[in-house]
C-alpha cells in the first residue's frame, strides 16, 4: 500500500508539472496574440483617424452646399411669391377700375 501511495504521488506530481507547461505555453502564446491583436488595433485606429479628417472635409463641403441651395431656394420661392402676389394685386387693381368705369 505504502508504495502504492508513492506511484500516485509521483504520477499526480508529473501530471501537474505537465499541466503547469501546457499552461505556460498557452500564456506565452495569448501574450503573442494580444500583442499581434493591438497591433491591429492600432492600425485600424490611425487609418480610422485619417478617414475621420477626409469625412469632416465632406462634411463641411456637403453643409455648404446645402446652405448655398437653401438659399437659392429661398430666393427662388420668394420671388415666384411675390410674382403671384403682384399679379392678383394687378387684377383687384384693374377690377376696381372697371367698376369705377362703369
Amino acid at each position: 500500500m505504502d508504495l502504492l501511495s508513492q506511484i500516485l504521488t509521483v504520477i499526480l506530481y508529473v501530471l501537474i508539472i505537465i499541466l503547469l507547461v501546457i499552461l505556460i505555453i498557452l500564456a506565452i502564446r495569448l501574450f503573442k496574440t494580444l500583442r499581434r491583436v493591438d497591433q491591429v488595433v492600432d492600425n485600424v485606429n490611425n487609418k480610422m483617424q485619417k478617414l475621420d479628417g477626409v469625412i469632416d472635409t465632406i462634411d463641411s463641403s456637403m453643409d455648404m452646399i446645402s446652405m448655398i441651395g437653401n438659399k437659392v431656394a429661398n430666393f427662388l420661392s420668394s420671388g415666384i411669391i411675390n410674382t403671384v402676389i403682384n399679379i392678383f394685386k394687378n387684377r383687384k387693381s384693374k377690377k376696381g377700375k372697371d367698376e369705377e368705369d362703369e
